[in-house]
């Protein structure tokens, strides 16, 4: 077995049997026992996949997919943001603690 998964929403029972090398039937068996009615080509959501590699004992990690192309187009395309206007500045660093 992996000791990490990294997964996204919407994977296949299958899809994750592959990759943890293991049999869908087992996939759906452990499913079942876990109060989750599914089969080997359903979908399942990034919570019930967390909660099933945890009983496989794997660390599990959303990948999480940026599409850059989407924010620029959001931004500058659609008119939110005017580049003429944009004003190069440094960062702002704050810290953060208790008394």
């Amino acid at each position: 077995l992996p000791t990490e998964f990294e997964y996204t929403d919407g994977m296949t029972v299958a899809e994750i049997a592959k990759r943890i090398k293991r049999e869908p039937a087992e996939i759906v068996k452990k499913l079942f026992m876990m109060g989750v009615m599914a089969t080997q080509n359903q979908s399942l959501d990034g919570e019930t996949i967390e909660l099933l590699m945890v009983d496989y004992g794997i660390e599990a990690k959303q990948k999480v997919e940026v599409d850059n192309a989407d924010i620029e187009r959001f931004f500058v395309e659609d008119g939110y943001l005017n580049e003429d206007e944009l004003v190069e500045r440094p960062p702002v660093v704050t810290i953060m603690g208790h008394v």
